[in-house]
């Protein structure tokens, strides 16, 4: 399925949709929004199989989170998301998550119906600002990653760099430098030869070659490879863009700090 992923903003959380590009249905992810409202999903799943109209129209998407891979996602077409809310019982949840579900009857299926449609059933975009975009672009892809187990400071990178381009607004040294990565030990922090650079003011060309000098790495055709004192502290890692594809070499940036600090030193 020719498929467009999109962000709604609503009350501070980003709804992911996907919308079938050779029909212009759009499906919701359910399971995000039992997230964002606080409820459990395996419970609320079982219910939507046993629903005789919702099982009949729900279906598992594939979506592509940012280590490449797809995933499929629980998903209700958007014109019964309404159906499967109204069908939450407040009375019957915690306390503490009541008035979230209450707040979502009310305005969930109306922001998501007025982002999508308007009187010829055209479907539309809202208008957010570079940052914005940057926000909810990174919010939902970090869920996505989460969902998937993605290593936390791998995430971090690639979901900051991925909602980078789609938004125009380069957060990715912020995210890495941020509060996300507070809780992330320099030891496990893993980077690619350009972000590496940053911190030492080489560009990722000369990084590069400062690696191999270091006889971490070595030239095998067009790709660095690494030498068997480079192999542990430095992880394959693949990527693709557009119709290209290969991988490249992420290091570990307390280990790479450790030997130039250690090199500068002895020199």
């Amino acid at each position: 399925m020719s498929q467009a992923i999109n962000f709604v903003n609503f009350n501070s959380n980003p709804i992911a949709t996907v919308q079938n590009m050779e029909t212009g249905q759009v499906f919701v992810p359910v399971k995000q929004i039992c997230e964002a409202i606080g409820i459990n999903w395996k419970g609320q799943y079982e219910k939507i199989k046993q629903d005789e109209v919702l099982s009949s129209v729900i279906e598992e998407i594939t979506i592509t989170a940012s280590d490449g891979k797809g995933y499929k996602t629980v998903c209700l077409p958007l014109d019964y998301i309404n159906g499967w809310l109204f069908k939450l019982n407040p009375s019957k949840v915690a306390p503490e998550v009541k008035d979230r579900v209450i707040m979502y009857q009310r305005e969930c299926y109306k922001v998501l119906a007025e982002h999508f449609q308007k009187q010829d059933d055209q479907p539309r975009q809202l208008e957010y600002t570079p940052e914005e975009r940057a926000n909810i672009a990174f919010k939902s892809l970090y869920e996505i990653a989460k969902i998937a187990e993605v290593p936390k400071s791998f995430a971090l990178q690639e979901c900051s760099k991925m909602a980078s381009r789609a938004s125009g607004c380069d957060i990715t040294r912020l995210v890495t430098q941020g509060k996300y990565m507070d809780n992330v030990p320099d030891k496990d922090i893993m980077l690619e030869p350009t972000e590496l650079g940053k911190h030492f003011d080489l560009s990722g060309k000369a990084m590069n070659e400062k690696l191999k000098e270091l006889d971490l790495q070595y030239r095998h055709g067009e790709n660095w490879l690494p030498t068997e004192k480079g192999k542990p502290i430095c992880e394959r890692h693949a990527w693709a863009v557009k119709n290209k594809s290969g991988y490249n070499l992420k290091w570990n940036w307390q280990a790479i700090d450790d030997l130039i600090h250690s090199t500068k030193k002895n020199s």
